[in-house]
């Protein structure tokens, strides 16, 4: 049986479910080393204990990673889980995936620190919309705290660059671009 999310057709599973799939092990893995209980940060003097599912009963800083799928078009020397944009990009189904997976790791792993990074990559995430990024911004601050200087990277090729874009961006909170070339 096919089914079809975004435009995007695989056998037996839709694109968004096979993207979640991978992006739910990227979350998860952040989720290492978080506790039950608050505890103070200290990233410079990590001490082993008990209080966390990694041991550390003072883990390092929390970071997230998203990953944004799709692009322009597939590169050959890429070995990342990319698309090439064929339609519309799914931006609201795939930012409501994201951010349910996100709340499930959070109850799944009692992740009660603060953000201190977020790291947007892909594909190419600048192809998504400013409004989009509003969304998943705020629904990450929604679910845990983002650190009020935290560092908010989104990976960007030169082709896709539009300054009113980027401007919009900026506004978000997004305070550092990762230029591939």
């Amino acid at each position: 049986e096919m089914e079809k999310a975004g435009g995007y057709m695989y056998r037996g599973q839709s694109t968004m479910n096979r993207l979640m799939r991978l992006t739910a092990i990227s979350l998860s893995l952040l989720a290492i080393g978080c506790s039950g209980e608050s505890a103070p940060i200290n990233p410079d003097a990590p001490l082993i204990g008990d209080k966390t599912l990694s041991g550390l009963s003072n883990p390092p800083p929390l970071a997230l990673y998203i990953h944004i799928p799709w692009c322009l078009k597939k590169c050959p020397y890429c070995d990342f889980n990319s698309h090439a944009q064929k339609n519309t990009l799914p931006e609201t189904d795939y930012i409501a995936a994201l951010l349910a997976d996100l709340r499930a790791d959070i109850a799944n792993y009692h992740i009660d620190r603060v953000i201190n990074t977020i790291f947007i990559g892909g594909g190419t995430p600048s192809l998504f919309s400013p409004s989009a990024f509003d969304q998943l911004l705020t629904g990450i601050a929604d679910l845990i705290p983002i650190a009020s200087d935290a560092e908010i990277t989104l990976e960007a090729n030169p082709g896709t660059a539009e300054s009113a874009k980027f401007s919009a961006y900026r506004r978000l909170g997004i305070n550092r671009l990762s230029i591939g070339v």
